[in-house]
């Protein structure tokens, strides 16, 4: 979703005031903002996985067992990308709603 979101307003923005009015441009930033913030709840259900996921289990005179999850590069990646989306939203709309006034 971060990198669709960041799709949709680049083309928002790059798109002329006759295909898209400002009343309609400043509505659609400002849904892709507020959507934008559910991105985060992804990020939290996956650091919930990362503890969840956490298992010991020793067996006495055989060994141990330990199972855990470390996070890579696509969590990085997507948790890098959802804060940049989160940022371009609101500094688009700000600029957007900035250029609106008289």
């Amino acid at each position: 979703w971060p990198y669709v979101k960041i799709l949709l307003m680049a083309s928002s923005w790059m798109t002329s005031t006759r295909r898209l009015p400002p009343i309609r441009r400043e509505k659609l930033l400002y849904l892709l903002d507020s959507l934008g913030k559910f991105s985060l709840i992804d990020a939290y259900v996956l650091v919930l996985m990362m503890v969840a996921f956490r298992y010991q289990l020793e067996i006495i005179d055989i060994g141990a067992l330990n199972v855990y999850v470390t996070p890579q590069f696509g969590f990085y990646s997507f948790l890098f990308a959802t804060i940049v989306s989160l940022v371009c939203g609101h500094t688009m709309l700000f600029i957007h709603r900035r250029s609106m006034l008289p």
